[in-house]
């Protein structure tokens, strides 16, 4: 980074440099937690298509501990939103 597009350069309306701030910290977020809304929404169609894979198949222990695997995962995945 040249230090003239450095974020707190002198020169730079704070306007600009708040602007600059707040894609800066969008990004780290997207990266840090990810798409938050889209992991939910993958997350509960996941424990649906277990729970239809129970019902055909019965009660397999296999698929009951992938179900309680998956069913803790939105927990997971809110307590991350929350933050």
């Amino acid at each position: 980074m040249m230090e003239h597009d450095h974020p707190w350069y002198k020169n730079v309306s704070v306007t600009k440099k708040l602007h600059n701030m707040k894609m800066r910290i969008k990004a780290w977020n997207k990266e840090v937690f990810g798409r938050i809304d889209e992991q939910k929404e993958f997350l509960k169609a996941r424990v649906e298509e277990i729970g239809e894979r129970i019902e055909r198949e019965g009660n397999i222990p296999n698929l009951c501990m992938e179900e309680k695997v998956a069913l803790c995962e939105p927990h997971t995945t809110l307590k991350r939103e929350e933050k």
